[in-house]
């Protein structure tokens, strides 16, 4: 018997049992009963259904297996609140990836401006500060125009 522990199991199941189906309309062909065949039809077209829908919960599982797996392998580190993929050394952008978990976008390398560190995220346009800037931040908006 099949496994229905998970989703390829239940589309498994579902192309076994419209096989067999199958089959019992084959048989239905050679009886002269005409409600059989009609009722046997419609048993087709459901298991046949039942079988798309398997198929794309079996598929949806898959991405959201993929996604978990994903932010599973992604970490806050460090005093600067950025997360880091496992075994890498490139700081994501903090603000994209709590938006959106699965929007992974890697900050630019460290900056000098103004005689401080940054980092800047080129999709949300977010600027981290890893140094302070010498003069105040007023005066260095006007540069960034």
């Amino acid at each position: 018997m099949t496994s229905l522990h998970d989703a390829s199991g239940i589309v498994s199941l579902a192309g076994s049992v419209l096989s067999g189906a199958k089959s019992a309309v084959d048989l239905a062909s050679l009886s002269k009963d005409r409600e059989l065949k009609i009722k046997l039809s419609e048993l087709l077209d459901d298991i046949l259904q039942l079988k798309i829908k398997a198929s794309e919960l079996d598929a949806e599982n898959r991405e959201l297996r993929s996604q978990l797996e994903k932010r599973d392998s992604v970490k806050p580190l460090g005093e600067f609140g950025y997360f880091f993929k496992d075994g890498e050394t490139e700081p994501l952008c903090p603000k994209c990836l709590q938006s959106s978990p699965s929007k992974e976008v890697y900050l630019t390398p460290l900056q000098t401006f103004s005689g401080g560190l940054i980092r800047r995220c080129l999709v949300c346009k977010e600027t981290f500060w890893e140094r302070p800037a010498r003069q105040p931040r007023a005066q260095m908006r006007n540069e960034w125009s």
